[in-house]
């Protein structure tokens, strides 16, 4: 057991009346940034593992900071205190005997004694007012026993000292060779059925590798993988990639070998993975993994979330409340976010990319982006119309909404690009062999067939790739134009004779809703999309200028009469 699951597994029986605990992954970033500044820790955000706030207004600047290798401690008008759990060599938890007044009373101390200079630190004792001070003693206790477990380790233990030291962050962090086992993991599953990778998983399986940053001598033996007649076992895989890690980030990997391979039934079309209970693979897969019916149908979940930011054209505010909900539903079936994230997003976003976007909503690292990009500027007007007023009226607001959306397209096309660029350099590679092997005086039909299947398919995940890149490209640039289309305003500022023509281009671009309301089409081609940009700049139709000469209703009155 590593210091990282004794902490989460023993930390909230610490916890007494007027003390608040704080969990990673779930710490909210102001009281994640209020302890580390208070507490002068100098980790990474992502090593804090706990929080014990013993502040009177609940801000975590006073109380207790672990994280994978210390411990930190603060109280009000005192310098705080750093102890390295490998310093430590007793913790000792006591009651002695102090005159209050006319009274003796019994007053709690925790005593931690330091292997290294013999010194002592005694815990404020404001601060074990608030928690259970033997229970903190306990906590600290088991970290000894780990600690003393991994120093008697042997020296082969010592040369994965990486990745047994802390949780690591995603598979990126990993060796290639971790990398490339964890990817034939999911091979494998694509061989289950048929005991051949169609286009779709080659392209999915490529993807993947972009995304998790497999270096380009590993690419080789990847492809070898796919082709070859020779299997590795997925025990045998799945011992190569839980040796590298420690008990916690195994745990983490599990859902992540699960996700991906779900990821993967999910792009075939004659596949529900919302039923995947009844696929004989999949189920035996989630039991051999320990995961629980809850468990895996939080990953179809969490799939599904990330291709909805897509497929449903979510604003920053409905991706928020869905990660939100999302996190909320993770913690209660124990799935950490951390997990569904592991190898990246579904969607092509690699896990740093992930990582970088959780801030905003609170969970230390998804889809954190500036809300507020310049644009009209900030319109003061007489105190009658506000910057959020005008703001909605001219329909700025909702695009400046994407900026989310806008940020994490920008990461898939990257990687959408790498998935290509791989795809082609393949398609190269088997040609320039298929022609040498032509030439040579032994022919091998067998091994002919095989590289003409492998480059047809080649081709068609190139191809395919080709086709999401340009509807990524397209989806990018429709952040930047409204999602529904006011006709009123659009018929007004192309009624001259030199923007008439721009009505019926920008409304091919539009159709009716069920509400009657005239809403962006789902596929758009990226030069489509780049024509319609063009046109509603051009006109100024999400300007201020472009509502007033709209001359529509109030609210157009409203603009023009302080604009005088």
């Amino acid at each position: 057991m590593g210091i990282t699951k004794v902490i989460k597994e023993m930390v909230s029986d610490v916890v007494s009346d007027g003390c608040k605990l704080y969990l990673s992954p779930n710490i909210e970033d102001k009281k994640l940034n209020n302890a580390m500044k208070a507490m002068k820790v100098s980790d990474n955000p992502d090593e804090v593992i706990a929080i014990l706030d013993t502040s009177i207004f609940q801000n975590a600047k006073t109380g207790i900071l672990f994280s994978s290798k210390d411990l930190y401690v603060h109280e009000s008008f005192t310098n705080p205190q750093k102890i390295s759990y490998d310093r430590i060599s007793t913790v000792s938890f006591e009651h002695r005997v102090e005159q209050q007044g006319d009274e003796e009373k019994q007053v709690p101390y925790l005593l931690i004694t330091f292997n290294d200079d013999e010194s002592e630190y005694e815990l404020p004792s404001i601060i074990l007012n608030y928690i259970d001070g033997r229970k903190l003693a306990d906590l600290l206790d088991k970290i000894i026993e780990v600690n003393l477990a991994s120093d008697s380790s042997t020296d082969a233990s010592m040369d994965t000292e990486e990745s047994t030291s802390g949780t690591i962050r995603s598979l990126e962090d990993l060796p290639t060779s971790v990398k490339l086992a964890y990817i034939q993991l999911i091979c494998n599953f694509a061989f289950e059925e048929d005991q051949e990778i169609d286009s779709v998983e080659y392209r999915g399986i490529i993807s993947l590798a972009a995304r998790i940053e497999l270096p380009s001598d590993a690419q080789p033996q990847l492809a070898n993988y796919l082709v070859g007649d020779e299997r590795v076992e997925s025990a045998e895989l799945l011992r190569a990639v839980q040796s590298q890690v420690n008990e916690e980030t195994q745990d983490i990997l599990h859902k992540s070998i699960m996700k991906d391979v779900l990821n993967l039934a999910n792009q075939k079309e004659d596949v529900d993975v919302e039923q995947w209970h009844q696929d004989k693979y999949l189920s035996s897969l989630a039991e051999e993994l320990n995961l629980s019916a809850e468990q895996v149908d939080f990953l179809v979940e969490g799939i599904q979330h990330d291709q909805n930011i897509l497929k449903e054209r979510l604003d920053d505010n409905q991706i928020k409340k869905q990660t939100k909900a999302l996190a909320a539903k993770a913690t209660a079936v124990g799935v950490p976010l951390t997990a569904l994230y592991f190898s990246g997003s579904v969607v092509g976003v690699s896990a740093v990319g992930i990582t970088s976007g959780l801030s905003a909503l609170g969970f230390g690292g998804i889809f954190a982006f500036s809300s507020m990009v310049t644009g009209i500027g900030v319109l003061i007007v007489a105190g009658t119309l506000t910057y959020e007023g005008v703001q909605h009226l001219t329909g700025r607001k909702d695009v400046e909404n994407n900026k989310q959306r806008e940020a994490l397209l920008q990461q898939i096309i990257r990687n959408t690009q790498k998935t290509l660029n791989y795809l082609i350099n393949s398609v190269n590679g088997i040609s320039q062999e298929l022609a040498e092997v032509t030439e040579s005086d032994a022919i091998n039909r067998l091994k002919i067939d095989k590289m003409t299947k492998l480059l047809v398919m080649l081709s068609k995940g190139a191809k395919e790739t080709t086709t999401d890149l340009d509807y990524y490209q397209s989806e990018s640039i429709l952040t930047g134009v409204p999602n529904e289309m006011n006709t009123g305003r659009l018929r007004q500022l192309t009624k001259d004779p030199t923007t008439k023509q721009f009505y019926d281009v920008v409304m091919k671009n539009y159709e009716e809703d069920d509400e009657g309301k005239m809403k962006l089409k789902a596929t758009i081609s990226s030069d489509g999309a780049s024509a319609l940009h063009e046109i509603l700049d051009s006109i100024g139709y999400l300007t201020v200028k472009g509502v007033a000469k709209s001359e529509l209703g109030i609210a157009a009155s409203t603009i023009k009469g302080v604009l005088k």
